[in-house]
């Protein structure tokens, strides 16, 4: 009932309360702490600006981000306090805009959509990680159930107006979901 099954350097009598090994940290002694992490980012994007006509300006883009992260550490040799992961999730965005400019009033309007997939499994019961998302060997894993990470998508509208009150002064307003 450890979360990758290693060997333990800590406490070896049963927890008092719960009757497993490894619960809490009770050794004052020296410990492994250390900590690599390393990530690597790859990305698209393309922008499209355009003077349609005296009045509309119309610009819209796309953006691509594909990640590498992976992690090892704190306290490797610790049941329960290991962390060790390697995911590759990807970031997307489109966006549309068209500026109005009727003279003195201008009109800013746009939507955003954004785009988070994890691309990633996880153990559908914590401390039981299967073998097929793990890159621990086969001693330190187990067959057990792991769920997808689900996608998450926003839509974000913006609104902006411009207006001048004198020749020095302008007055703007604008709503934005960022």
């Amino acid at each position: 009932n450890t979360t990758f099954n290693l060997p333990t350097t800590r406490l070896t009598n049963p927890d008092p309360v719960f009757g497993q090994r490894n619960i809490y940290v009770t050794d004052p002694g020296f410990t492994s702490i250390f900590t690599k992490q390393n990530e690597r980012r790859y990305g698209l994007r393309v922008d499209l600006d355009s003077q349609l006509n005296r009045v509309h300006r119309g610009k819209v883009g796309v953006e691509w981000n594909w990640i590498n992260l992976n992690h090892i550490g704190p306290h490797i040799d610790d049941n329960v306090f290991a962390d060790v992961w390697d995911v590759d999730p990807m970031l997307g965005a489109a966006y549309i805009q068209d500026r109005l400019d009727y003279g003195d009033l201008v009109i800013d309007l746009g939507l955003r959509w954004d785009h988070w997939d994890p691309n990633a499994q996880f153990p559908t019961l914590p401390g039981l990680v299967d073998c097929s998302i793990t890159t621990l060997g086969p001693t330190q894993c187990r067959e057990a159930d792991v769920s997808e990470a689900s996608t998450k998508d926003e839509l974000s509208p913006r609104l902006g107006v411009a207006h001048p009150i004198t020749d020095a002064t302008q007055v703007r307003l604008s709503y934005g979901k960022f």
